[in-house]
């Protein structure tokens, strides 16, 4: 077996052995290698007891490799939680100013272009489009949008179809992939503390990184 199996075959005894809930894995703290040393140990004794042989963990499975798998799915799980509670966090209080704040930098091929409906007013210039739509234009987008409601929060623009659609829940909605956008904002602890400047308070942070932030300081 090769490093990438062997690691895989140790993880599989994590799982089976654990809970399934990752929320439980992120509260571990990272082995040392003399905990790895005692639990591996262990676990070939449970082996030859409960399990055939060919359950057993290979022979090349050693402390060091035990360590540094679990140490691995330990920081998986971390990084799994808080992407979970963060795209939570975005879907349930529909944070599409932040969204916006990314555009220059991020923007998903699949996401919908969505502003606030109060842009419709404000601005001059039609936003959803790089040149003004003409009077006809505008007339016309309104005969194909009867179901456009300018008393939601947020609009979004059918450009194949000229239509306008309204919504409050774009992120529960799926017009925005809130999970996709979590994980983009954990590539960088700079996103992650503007973040939580823009939006969050104490108690979210506390939240949402509780298990990021002590990765992070362990790291």
């Amino acid at each position: 077996m090769n490093k990438t199996e062997l690691t895989e075959r140790i993880i599989d005894t994590f799982t089976d052995m654990g809970s399934e809930d990752p929320v439980d894995t992120a509260e571990c703290n990272p082995l040392t290698l003399s905990e790895a040393t005692t639990y591996l140990a262990e676990r070939r004794a449970m082996e030859k007891v409960d399990l055939e042989p060919s359950e057993w963990l290979p022979d090349e499975v050693t402390p060091e490799l035990y360590m540094e798998a679990e140490n691995c799915y330990i920081r998986k799980c971390k990084h799994d939680v808080t992407a979970q509670r963060l795209a939570e966090f975005i879907k349930d209080r529909e944070q599409v100013d932040v969204y916006n704040e990314f555009g220059s930098a991020y923007r998903s091929g699949t996401d919908k272009l969505v502003y606030p409906t109060d842009w419709l007013t404000e601005n001059m210039e039609f936003p959803f489009t790089p040149v003004d739509l003409t009077m006809r234009d505008l007339i016309t987008l309104g005969q194909n949008s009867p179901d456009f409601d300018p008393r939601k929060d947020y609009c979004w623009y059918d450009a194949d179809n000229h239509k306008l659609y309204s919504t409050d829940t774009p992120f529960a909605d799926e017009l925005i992939d809130a999970m996709a956008f979590a994980e983009w904002i954990l590539e960088s602890p700079g996103r992650v503390l503007y973040v939580q400047d823009w939006c969050m308070i104490n108690t979210d942070i506390d939240y949402v990184f509780r298990y990021w932030q002590t990765e992070k300081k362990g790291a």
